[in-house]
């Protein structure tokens, strides 16, 4: 324990048994993102509005003190950090009175000071939105809003923070010294990948026949060879968890979990050859993740999974289903659309306001949102023009093109949003491909198209069905091309429930895809390797999880390595006491093959179990 002025301050990380829980107070990095976020408005938006120009930014607390005349127009930075009643947390910038200006201006949009003022307000847009605000309409107000501005610190720092309950705290579980080292170790390694990614896309820019290519990916800071090498001497002194050989369950403890699988529909697998399809899926998946010593079987229409505590792996991310569909745009009730493009915006952005200000954003409950506002003005519109909804409560789906006048929401990356103010998208009920169908998948990088993933397909004859009939080469001269501006409809790729990629059907696809976009270099391989894991067929529930004590183990553990010691001792006495020389030679050559042998078993990772020891 060190002294400081302030306090006392202990190194976790040097705590053999430490537990607990390490808090990262997110209201302090939401007041310093408000006061950059304030600065930044005042410094780099200039209006030429004269209205516009004589708006007061300002923070929430200097809101309150604003002549009322300035605070029916005014733009307000707050965070959950400035009150203690805030029930989201978020940093926000709300334009006080400007969405009633913006709706006169609707109306008379071919004025110049309307002109000026749309302007205006897309730059301000424009701006907040490069820093992740997002914005929605609100009682004669435009409200720019983040949810989710710790995310970017905390996938820097790497570390296993979770944000629950309030969301005020951003919570790191401390474990003991053996799992810090194993962290670390990680992290390390993570580090150590990227700058080796940072280098291929160097040497593959440096390569480029395009002369300005080579200056998109600047000279690398630090040589992969100095930082492999100081990598090993980091985790040689720290532990380096792939010299460790592993206790078996029976020996360390560890976890038991019972799952049960539910089928696209929601459904309960209960037939048999499913359920040996669903523990074949997982034993590759676990085996594709690193985890040895797993025993996956079968309790009636469940299935139980043994693996030892040791292993460095939480139940939910070893069945966690990676589960990716293709579902074609329904175009004609897309933003984009040139003729009823307006209202489908309009009507899609009232959901996600609605969304925002209820804190209801899971994807059932947005759809149940859109179901409920197709009674409005806006939505009673569209089911005019055939617009249907999927019942919030009907989870069925199948991949049948016949079946495709039903329609849900889907909700876009917050970085993928393709120039929308909203996340949400429309797209067919059924799909056109899932992830299980995908074979041979790989991640590579091309000059022209950047970071791609590319697979072959299995059983391709609905993805050709669903793109030969809504790609660019059939729809030209038919209605759907209007709906479109001309090109072929997208295919939205939904990733774990939300759409990371919307790319256009030029031509439809019959045995092999490629899926290409603003993938960094990190997501592509990410996206990759959790599809190689395993995309599963059925989605697994976790019924119940059962941690089994370390100590049962212990006394057999004990007594098996002092009954190792003593034999080994009475065989090396017996040998030299027999041999006398010849022993003492026999008895070395004893020792290295044990050596050996327990050098083996590290390297290869295995786990020690009592039925292995016998």
């Amino acid at each position: 324990m060190a002294a400081h002025e302030s306090g006392f301050s202990i190194p976790f990380h040097q705590l053999s048994h430490a537990s607990g829980f390490l808090a990262l107070k997110l209201n302090r990095l939401a007041a310093h993102q408000s006061e950059h976020l304030l600065t930044l408005l005042k410094n780099q938006w200039h209006p030429e509005h004269p209205d516009l120009q004589q708006l007061a930014i300002v923070t929430a607390d200097q809101f309150s003190s604003l002549p009322v005349e300035q605070k029916a127009m005014s733009l307000v930075v707050s965070s959950s950090a400035d009150t203690t009643e805030s029930q989201t947390h978020s940093i926000r910038v709300m334009a006080k009175g400007i969405d009633r200006i913006l709706q006169s201006y609707e109306e008379h949009p071919e004025a110049e000071l309307a002109k000026i003022f749309s302007a205006d307000f897309k730059k301000l847009a424009e701006l907040l939105q490069s820093h992740g605000l997002f914005g929605y309409r609100a009682g004669g107000d435009f409200i720019f809003e983040n949810n989710d501005f710790a995310s970017p610190l905390i996938a820097a720092s790497r570390e296993d923070f979770v944000v629950r309950g309030t969301q005020k705290y951003a919570l790191l579980e401390t474990a003991t010294l053996e799992q810090r080292i194993l962290t670390e170790n990680k992290i390390d390694n993570k580090i150590h990948e990227d700058l080796l990614k940072w280098h291929d896309e160097y040497r593959s820019a440096s390569l480029n026949p395009n002369p300005s290519a080579h200056y998109e990916v600047p000279n690398p800071t630090r040589s992969a060879f100095l930082d492999n090498l100081t990598l090993s001497l980091r985790k040689f002194f720290r532990g380096d968890e792939r010299k460790i050989l592993h206790w078996g369950l029976d020996l360390s403890g560890g976890k038991t979990v019972q799952i049960e699988l539910r089928n696209p529909n929601g459904d309960l697998v209960t037939s048999d050859a499913e359920l040996k399809q669903g523990i074949n899926e997982l034993y590759q998946r676990v085996n594709k993740m690193g985890v040895s010593e797993v025993t996956i079987r079968q309790v009636g229409h469940t299935i139980v999974l043994d693996f030892p505590g040791s292993q460095s792996l939480s139940a939910a991310e070893l069945i966690k289903a990676s589960t990716m569909y293709f579902h074609v745009v329904n175009e004609k009730f897309s933003p984009h659309n040139p003729e009823s493009g307006e209202i489908v915006n309009r009507f899609l952005q009232e959901v996600w306001n609605e969304a925002v200000v209820t804190d209801k954003k899971d994807l059932s409950q947005l759809q149940a949102i859109a179901v409920k506002h197709l009674d409005t003005e806006t939505g009673k519109a569209l089911v005019a023009q055939g617009l249907k909804l999927q019942d919030p409560n009907d989870h069925a789906m199948s991949s049948k093109l016949e079946d495709d006048d039903l329609c849900k929401i889907a909700v876009f990356r917050d970085s993928k949003r393709q120039g929308q103010a909203h996340p949400l998208l429309i797209v067919f009920r059924n799909y056109a491909l899932e992830g299980s169908q995908l074979a041979n998948i790989r991640a590579a990088y091309d000059p022209a198209k950047g970071n791609f993933l590319s697979f072959d397909i299995t059983h391709s004859e609905s993805i050709f069905q669903w793109t030969s009939r809504y790609c660019k080469e059939q729809i030209t001269g038919t209605k759907e091309e209007k709906y479109s501006a001309g090109s072929g409809w997208r295919m939205a790729v939904i990733l774990n429930d939300t759409v990371i990629n919307a790319p256009t059907l030029n031509e439809p696809l019959h045995n092999s895809a490629m899926i290409s976009g603003s993938f960094s270099q990190r997501e592509v391989t990410q996206l990759a390797a959790d599809l190689k894991a395993g995309s599963l067929t059925f989605t697994p529930h976790i019924l119940s999880e059962k941690n089994i004590n370390p100590e049962l183990g212990k006394t057999d553990r004990a007594k098996g390595i002092t009954a190792t010691g003593v034999a080994l001792l009475l065989v090396i006495g017996s040998m030299v006491g027999y041999y006398r020389f010849g022993g003492v030679v026999a008895s070395i050559a004893v020792l290295f093959n044990i050596l050996i042998l327990w050098a083996t078993l590290q390297n290869l990772g295995a786990t020690l179990s009592l039925a292995g020891i016998a």
